[in-house]
């Protein structure tokens, strides 16, 4: 990630401190490689003595440069790698350092941990500085360390980073100090201010330019901070009294930038929410990045001329402008995508964190720090929390995920074993016996906690697709937009049902205490007695009617209880409409019976007008080229395909996961039953015109 320029300096800029160079003793003291160059025996290095009487040596070259101080890298001699941070000459630079030590000692006698340490203290020339041990990385470092670490569950890593700064910014803010009248706020958290201890969590370091809440000094706001990480308002006089949201705002910035590399829309631009006066403030501020010293001391003059006597209203509008704008919501939902293994959550656990990510930001980024709800964090607690509960619902999402994926191999497993093996199985399970142990990688006593019997082999009715390349798409071109680019796939041999799975089949997956009972099939449920509900279900109930009312997590619970799993689009569409006699577009059938035109003698649909299912079994004449029947009408299908819907909520774009049904349904027109044709639906969505049938590698439908 390369990090957009423009730190905040609060003064001219002056050459990099060169302490006084002493000889070094005839002894060679061997500096830390990888810290800084290691100097040869007749190099002049300096050396500092703290008020401790320690000698210090720093390197030839400062490791960083701010607007109050420089960091050398050094060596204490005793060996230890450490830092000191010696301040500019400026009377103002000086007092910050000496202030900033004084302080981390205060925090330190607080038992404040989430702060650097301040080991000694150094003048040079008149310069304060202190010493404090030479950190490994910054929190930019930490989360790429982080990422590399566990790509596929990154997000939840970046997320608790994110949330551990949240919380140490709410013990700072929190933190009574003895002989201090106020609360600290640190003014100035960006990567660079955030180091890793030995521990891996992060310390706040910098604290040159913290101030008091409620103290005597909170009121004189010169410039500091960074105008890429910190809040429009923070760089105004008087706008408003310092705050904790100033820390919370920048936490914000920081878990957008890890997410996606960039920042939100309008805090790296607040242009189009600012008067002419406000723009002129904040172009003085984009030059304070600027390291000409002219340049630099020009757009000082400016900012202080655009501040004078400012006042909010002169300065912001905020009315119509939402934190977070829809290319920041699609670069959220990218970023977690590309954080996390989508097969380890499931698409829907991704979208929903994105979206509360996105909801989160666009609270924690409000122009606004008054605090009426919902602008920004008044308590970096609140904000940790929120956090802390999107990482638990990833948890627990991949947690199911993981249990299902390791449901679904054990059925292939069961079904691989020969009939007297899986029998033996299953009886040991029943009776409690040694046989667990014969499995244990694969949970089986988590599975069977009851016994459970499989669902027999025999039953199963499929029909095999051979394995090939086929072309998949409207080919045609009269379809939806959706339904293109046509293109050529290629399959490995599956089975699928014959038929949509009925009632009668769901129910023996219920009676199985594998599938959860459908919310319609109690005729004496709340459910099926509403009249606005369960009406539509009064008619669809019979055996051998297809399933519907089912959600997708069902669908895909009962197909794994059969040992099996829902088909791909692709997969749907191979066995809804091509043949096995090529890969060729005109080998592709525009209805599975053919070319004949859509009749009720083939497919049950709208314009039927019986305004239910039929029979499963029925309608032979509209079977496809392997064999499926009613692959178009009677009930939509699930697929295990996503389909990534957006929609407007007032000033938000809300990015919704579904998942797509294919062949229409009893109450479709026709040109819904085209086999391209791509419905979608929210996974937990219950419709009575929506059902299932289920594909099968050919291990997991072996035969005794």
């Amino acid at each position: 990630m390369a990090r957009p320029d423009g730190d905040l300096a609060a003064g001219p800029s002056e050459p990099p401190f060169t302490p006084r160079r002493v000889l070094p003793s005839g002894v060679r003291q061997t500096l830390v490689p990888g810290a800084f160059h290691i100097p040869a025996v007749d190099d002049c290095r300096p050396a500092l003595t703290g008020t401790s009487g320690r000698i210090y040596l720093p390197g030839p070259t400062p490791i960083g440069v701010g607007a109050q101080a420089e960091v050398w890298p050094a060596q204490r001699d005793d060996g230890a790698r450490v830092a000191i941070k010696i301040s500019h000459a400026r009377p103002s630079s000086n007092a910050a350092v000496a202030k900033e030590a004084d302080l981390l000692d205060a925090l330190a006698a607080a038992g404040f941990k989430h702060a650097v340490t301040c080991l000694d203290r150094v003048t040079y020339n008149g310069r304060a500085g202190f010493v404090m041990p030479l950190y490994a990385m910054d929190a930019d470092g930490h989360v790429l360390a982080a990422i590399d670490q566990a790509p596929a569950t990154a997000i939840e890593s970046v997320l608790r980073i994110a949330a551990g700064l949240a919380r140490a910014l709410g013990e700072l803010h929190e933190l009574p100090l003895e002989g201090v009248d106020g609360r600290i706020v640190h003014r100035d958290i960006k990567p660079e201010n955030l180091l890793v201890g030995g521990d891996g969590g992060l310390l706040l370091a910098d604290f040159g330019g913290s101030l008091l809440v409620e103290g005597p000094g909170s009121i004189e706001l010169g410039v500091f901070g960074s105008p890429m990480w910190a809040p429009f308002d923070q760089m105004l006089p008087g706008l408003p009294e310092p705050n904790p949201t100033w820390d919370t705002y920048a936490c914000c910035v920081m878990l957008f930038w890890w997410l996606t590399g960039g920042r939100p829309a309008y805090q790296a631009d607040p242009c189009p929410m600012l008067t002419e006066r406000g723009r002129g403030i904040w172009v003085a501020l984009r030059g304070f990045g600027e390291a000409d010293e002219a340049t630099h001391r020009d757009a000082t003059l400016s900012l202080f001329a655009a501040r004078a006597g400012a006042r909010a209203a002169e300065l912001l509008d905020v009315r119509g402008h939402a934190a977070i704008q829809d290319a920041d919501r699609e670069a959220i939902t990218i970023g977690v995508r590309g954080l996390a293994d989508a097969l380890r959550y499931g698409d829907t656990a991704l979208s929903d964190c994105a979206r509360d990510v996105a909801d989160l930001l666009a609270r924690g980024l409000s122009p606004l720090s008054h605090p009426s709800p919902p602008n920004r964090y008044w308590r970096a607690a609140d904000l940790a929390e929120e956090l802390d509960g999107i990482v638990s619902r990833l948890v627990l999402a991949r947690a199911a995920s993981a249990a299902e994926v390791e449901r679904v191999g054990l059925r292939a497993q069961v079904r691989a074993m020969s009939g007297p093996s899986r029998r033996r199985l299953l009886a040991g399970a029943a009776v409690g016996g040694g046989v667990f142990v014969a499995l244990p990688a694969l949970g089986l006593v988590a599975w069977m906690a009851s016994p459970v019997e499989l669902a027999p082999t025999a039953e199963l009715d499929t029909v095999d697709v051979a394995t090939g390349t086929y072309v998949v798409g409207d080919v045609w071109g009269d379809g939806e937009p959706d339904e293109r680019p046509v293109r050529a796939v290629t399959l490995g041999g599956f089975r699928v049902h014959r038929t949509e799975v009925s009632n009668e089949a769901y129910l023996r997956c219920v009676d199985a205490s594998v599938c959860e009972p459908l919310a319609w099939q109690d005729l004496e449920s709340p459910y099926f007695l509403d009249k606005k509900r369960g009406a539509p279900f009064h008619d669809l109930g019979g055996p051998q009617l297809p399933a519907v009312g089912v959600t997708w997590r069902q669908a895909v619970t009962y197909c794994a209880w059969e040992g099996g799993r829902l088909p791909s689009e692709e997969e749907w569409e191979v066995a809804a409409s091509s043949t096995p006699d090529g890969p060729l577009a005109e080998d592709k059938r525009r209805w599975p019976w053919g070319d004949a035109a859509l009749d009720c003698t083939r497919a049950n649909y709208g314009d039927c007008g019986l305004e239910h299912t039929v029979a499963v079994d029925s309608l032979l004449d509209g079977q496809s080229a392997w064999g499926a029947r009613h692959m178009v009408g009677n009930a939509w299908e699930w697929t295990s395909s996503g389909y990534t819907v957006t929609r407007r909520q007032l000033f938000r774009k809300i990015v919704e996961e579904h998942r797509v049904l294919r062949g229409g349904s009893y109450a479709s027109v026709p040109a819904a039953l085209r086999p391209t044709f791509r419905r979608h639906a929210d996974p937990e969505d219950v419709s009575e015109v929506q059902g299932f049938r289920c594909v099968f590698d050919d291990l997991s439908v072996s035969p005794d």
